[in-house]
C-alpha cells in the first residue's frame, strides 16, 4: 500500500518479520523505517509466542535496517 502524505510518498509493507528473508525484502531500498509491528495485547497469542515473535521480528528489522538513513521504533 502506498500512502501519499503532503509532498512525501510512504509505502506500508506487510511481511512476516520473524522471517529474516521477508524482513530484508521488505526493507530493501528504504530510506526510512517506522517499525510498529508487534503482538501488543496480552492474550492475543501465548506469552512465549508474544516474546519470541516480538523479539525475533525486532532483531530481524534491526539487522535488515543496517544502512537505512533513519528509523523510528515507537514503544
Amino acid at each position: 500500500m502506498t500512502i501519499n502524505v503532503g509532498t512525501g510518498r510512504y509505502t506500508s509493507i506487510m511481511a512476516d518479520l520473524t522471517d529474516p528473508g521477508q524482513a530484508y525484502a521488505a526493507l530493501a531500498g528504504c530510506d526510512a523505517i517506522v517499525h510498529m509491528a508487534a503482538w501488543a495485547n496480552a492474550g492475543v497469542v501465548t506469552d512465549p509466542r508474544t516474546f519470541n515473535d516480538n523479539t525475533s521480528a525486532l532483531f530481524n528489522v534491526l539487522q535488515a535496517a543496517a544502512g537505512v538513513l533513519s528509523a523510528l521504533f515507537p514503544t
